[in-house]
């Protein structure tokens, strides 16, 4: 079981991966417009033993300067989360690396921490998984092809969301057996084919360019806060699933006025399905 000393996270992050047991170790770093860590605004501070915790934000990987500091500080641990990278577009390089498979494809859970390198363990589940509650709302979408009660599954959605956690239960069999049998492939390409369909129509309201190499993990665009409920409530009229990126964010808003005023502005992660 790792304890380090303290534990760097980006300051544009999402209130669900505070880990109650750290959260008294928890600093926060800045991130640049283009959510790459801002490496210059941090690196002196970081102490021997301490984790650092890095987001391939929007499916990119975190940057040249990030990596050759992940490189360059042998004595750090390395966490490189790509819970919304389908492919990241180079190699794994972290001391562990996180995946989050059910917020990529078609299945209900599953988180999945990899260690990277040798004598880096990894925590074995406990117990199984409720798999009545975490399949219902996968199920009642996937039952409603013609998508005429997204309501219903989205309610059944927000319940089970509302109820997940960072626990030690083992991946449901389902959702294993899913994984096993998809190839990623054809849904890489499809999702870089509509992101650059996507960027030529909407390129001028685009958050971030990102690594060329990487799937993009939707189409993230910026609105004025002003213009963010009407913006939704059409595309939601049309049938457009849209949401807001990060509303809430853990870090003190005093320090990271940068990034809190992104999440004031608004990242909606619109649709890949073109």
């Amino acid at each position: 079981m790792v304890a380090p000393p303290r534990v760097w996270l980006p300051a544009y992050i999402c209130p669900g991966l505070i880990a109650e047991a750290w959260r008294d170790r928890i600093l926060y770093y800045r991130v640049r417009d283009d959510f790459t860590p801002d490496v210059a605004s941090f690196d002196h501070n970081v102490g021997s033993g301490d984790v650092v915790l890095a987001v391939d934000f929007f499916g990119f990987p975190p940057g040249a300067d990030f990596l050759s500091f992940a490189r360059r500080r042998r004595d750090v641990l390395f966490v490189d989360d790509r819970a919304q990278a389908l492919d990241a577009g180079i190699a794994p390089w972290a001391d562990w690396t996180l995946y989050s498979p059910r917020k990529l494809l078609g299945v209900a859970d599953g988180g999945i921490l990899v260690a990277e390198r040798q004598g880096r363990g990894v925590p074995q589940p406990r117990r199984q998984a409720d798999a009545t509650a975490l399949w219902k709302a996968p199920l009642l979408r996937y039952e409603d092809r013609g998508e005429n009660n997204n309501q219903v599954w989205h309610t059944a959605n927000q319940a089970k969301m509302a109820g997940m956690g960072v626990d030690g239960c083992e991946i449901t069999r389902w959702s294993a057996w899913i994984l096993s049998h998809t190839s990623l492939d054809p849904l890489a390409e499809r999702q870089r084919r509509n992101w650059q369909l996507l960027r030529s129509r909407l390129g001028r309201w685009l958050a971030c360019e990102g690594s060329p190499d990487a799937v993009p993990f939707g189409f993230i665009i910026k609105v004025p806060a002003d213009h963010r409920a009407a913006i939704l409530q059409a595309l939601h009229s049309d049938g457009i699933f849209a949401a807001v990126h990060y509303p809430f964010l853990p870090s003190p808003a005093e320090q990271f006025p940068a990034e809190h005023e992104v999440r004031k502005l608004v990242n909606l992660a619109a649709p890949l399905r073109v």
